[in-house]
């Protein structure tokens, strides 16, 4: 399934140039993106609020990037 212009590819560029076909305006999508990536970035903090351990945690950071 294609993202955007760029088909596949998946990068934020690629995503975005789409956004208005999904009824958003750019700057409302670089936003969402935005808040979205940032929230994301605080995964080891609500994996160890949920009972997640320290060693998983670490184990999954090589695999989930921290932005």
């Amino acid at each position: 399934m294609g993202i955007g212009i760029e088909g596949r590819n998946g990068t934020i560029e690629n995503l975005l140039s789409q956004s208005e076909r999904f009824g958003l305006k750019r700057f409302k999508a670089e936003k969402t993106i935005k808040e979205t990536l940032d929230l994301v970035s605080e995964w080891p903090f609500y994996f160890k609020k949920n009972g997640i351990g320290d060693g998983d945690i670490e184990r999954l950071k090589s695999v989930i990037p921290l932005q």
